[in-house]
């Protein structure tokens, strides 16, 4: 039995939920933008707005990448994509909006607000605080500046784009107050698990000892009672072998009551988000991966080092994934005093570990070795034919 409070201290699921969110709400103003784009075709004869609807698509595709990216860099990478497109989309719909008959809008036209607006949302995902608000405001700086410099260039009306201004304060706002409450949530989590897992060993505790006791007094009253009725004189054998069988077990009893031998299994710790998303690329692959071991450990790599250690282990699990033969590995993660080691292991077809297999220019340590890209990483490999693989990987974390 376990007491385990759902937390999320990591926001793995919870960038992933806001990421669908976010992805929905782009999605929709960007697909009502461009159905709007299309209907001016028939209008002003100007078939560039095909153009400009590709530059949708584009924005569309970088935000989603954004959304889904692991790193603040990649995030920022697709950011600039999207704003770039941005900047084509804007250019031609500003150039159709002056040379269109009739009144010629602002800067602030709706067809130009509304895919800003998409453009702003890259950064909500982002799985802290600091790069959420530094990818956001990118977004808000390059996207809508873009915007401005095209509307000039075109010679439209230049004006503060309201919507846009305040929705990007408002996001900056949601995000602060998103993290900080979820703070508070893994905090208070930690207290109520604490209190929950001393509630069930108490009442572990109380099961067990009054399960006891009505063993112990069952026993002792199925033996008084047989003794009275029994004849005086000798016990037969059948009587005395019983009593010897119920002794035995009085015997254990005493120690199975001490509250030093109740076991209560701890609250679960949380599996780290590396080593999540690792479990769930050798799922795709169709292996089950059982982790043991000190896994918060992996938390102590900088952001670049675990991007590296999980790239490494990925590669083992393909490894298990195509050559051993079996769906199960096992990840044991241990923790020393400058270093985390981590073993990859499978009891599959295993392989003869010869030296060119193993250190060759393309050998498997010397990739694992160029992947980890660490100085002071070292990689350990047992292999033995139809017993099986085990791959230790080594990498300091402290200097």
């Amino acid at each position: 039995m376990s007491a385990q409070i759902a937390t999320d201290p990591d926001a793995l699921a919870t960038s992933r939920a806001i990421g669908r969110a976010a992805l929905w709400f782009s999605s929709s103003m960007l697909g009502v933008t461009a159905l709007i784009d299309l209907a001016f075709i028939p209008f002003t004869g100007r078939v560039d707005i095909l153009l400009a609807v590709a530059a949708l698509v584009v924005i569309a595709l970088a935000v989603a990448a954004a959304l889904s990216s692991r790193s603040v860099r990649r995030a920022l990478c697709w950011t600039v994509v999207a704003a770039v497109a941005l900047f084509g989309y804007a250019s031609i719909v500003t150039n159709v909006s002056v040379v269109f008959p009739g009144s010629t809008p602002s800067s602030d036209y709706v067809l130009v607000s509304m895919p800003t607006l998409a453009v702003l949302l890259c950064g909500v995902a982002i799985r802290s605080l600091k790069g959420a608000l530094l990818v956001g405001t990118v977004a808000f700086v390059l996207g809508h500046g873009l915007v401005l410099v095209a509307a000039t260039l075109q010679g439209m009306p230049l004006a503060l784009d309201v919507p846009v201004v305040a929705s990007w304060v408002g996001l900056a706002l949601l995000v602060i107050a998103f993290w900080h409450a979820r703070g508070i949530t893994v905090r208070g989590a930690a207290v109520m698990g604490a209190a929950g897992y001393d509630e069930i060993a108490s009442a572990t505790a109380g099961r067990f000892a009054g399960a006891a006791a009505e063993w112990l007094r069952e026993t002792v009253l199925e033996d008084l009672r047989a003794l009275a009725a029994a004849t005086p004189g000798p016990l037969g054998p059948d009587r005395a072998a019983a009593l010897r069988r119920h002794l035995a077990d009085l015997d254990d009893i005493g120690p199975i009551l001490e509250e030093s031998t109740l076991a209560v299994v701890p609250p679960a710790a949380v599996t780290p988000a590396m080593l999540v998303e690792v479990r769930e690329h050798a799922a795709r692959r169709g292996v089950r991966v059982a982790l043991v071991g000190q896994l918060s450990a992996v938390t102590e790599l900088s952001s670049a080092a675990s991007r590296r250690l999980q790239a490494t282990i990925e590669e083992c699990l393909d490894n298990v994934a195509q050559h051993s033969g079996v769906d199960e590995a096992e990840i044991a993660v241990m923790d020393g005093e400058s270093e985390i080691s981590v073993m990859v292991s499978d009891a599959g077809a295993g392989f003869e570990p010869e030296p060119a297999v193993l250190d060759g220019p393309a050998g498997l340590r010397s990739r694992l070795l160029e992947r980890l890209g660490d100085a002071r990483a070292s990689v350990q490999i047992w292999a033995r034919p139809s017993a099986g693989t085990a791959v230790f990987l080594t990498v300091g974390v402290r200097s």
